[in-house]
């Protein structure tokens, strides 16, 4: 996200210490880091008008945890989006080149996480998030 005007303030949630370092730079004092698990957000119920998540599903080992605390702390009449890689399909070809490197070295493959894979069915994706309480979700492909 980009400082904008309009925006009062920020919540930076992730896993990495260096990607929250990155936002409080980026962001300065208008933003509040936090390093937590998304499946397990340290806020109260409805929070946030607004919840953004860039290629997180793809690394939370529960997506389905990440999605019922994405509904939770979304306030009524509040706007989520996310985005998703999906592992060896039609434009993943960066991560797919990578992958392919790293198996010349021996290294196992990453994690099989449902993230990586939901996005190749967009109806059982828009079934997953209805599942977790969205009310109409929207599900399409960039390619």
């Amino acid at each position: 996200l980009l400082p904008a005007p309009a925006v009062a303030s920020y919540t930076a949630c992730d896993f990495s210490p260096a990607m929250l370092a990155r936002a409080q730079e980026r962001l300065g004092d208008r933003a509040e880091v936090v390093n937590t698990d998304s499946a397990s957000l340290p806020f109260e119920n409805e929070s946030f008008d607004r919840y953004v998540s860039n290629l997180g599903c793809c690394c939370a080992p529960d997506l389905d945890g990440k999605l019922r605390e994405a509904h939770r702390v979304l306030a009524d009449g509040g706007v989520a989006a996310m985005s998703m890689r999906i592992a060896n399909g039609e434009g993943d070809t960066a991560f797919a080149v990578i992958d392919e490197a790293l198996k010349g070295f021996g290294l196992p493959p990453g994690p099989d996480r449902e993230g990586l894979r939901l996005g190749k069915d967009l109806p059982a994706l828009k079934a997953k998030f209805e599942g977790v309480g969205f009310k109409s979700p929207v599900a399409w492909r960039t390619w």
